[in-house]
């Protein structure tokens, strides 16, 4: 119909799937608290909780890997910038 391939998803190895950050590594990289990053990125606190709980616990909830792979894209996106500002706001106090 557009010219996609049809996959069998049952043939996707693993081994050639990117690995998924987690939640908790996605905030590690920002260095923002739960409650911070529930507030930049507009996700409830619960969910946040419930997300980076172990897979074991009771209140665990498995994000949807869609969440993942945007928000991971978001943070990185917005980690770049914060640094290219700070970079500049530096290079302007230095010289």
């Amino acid at each position: 119909m557009y010219g996609f391939k049809k996959v069998d998803l049952k043939e996707f190895k693993v081994e050639e799937r990117k690995k998924i950050m987690t939640i908790k590594e996605i905030r590690a990289l920002t260095g923002l608290t739960q409650v911070e990053f529930g507030n930049y990125y507009n996700i409830p606190l619960p969910t946040i909780k419930k997300w980076e709980s172990s897979e074991g616990s009771q209140n665990y909830r498995e994000c949807p890997v869609y969440v993942n792979q945007l928000l991971e894209k978001a943070v990185r996106i917005d980690f770049k910038r914060k640094i290219a500002k700070a970079n500049k706001e530096n290079h302007l106090i230095e010289g």
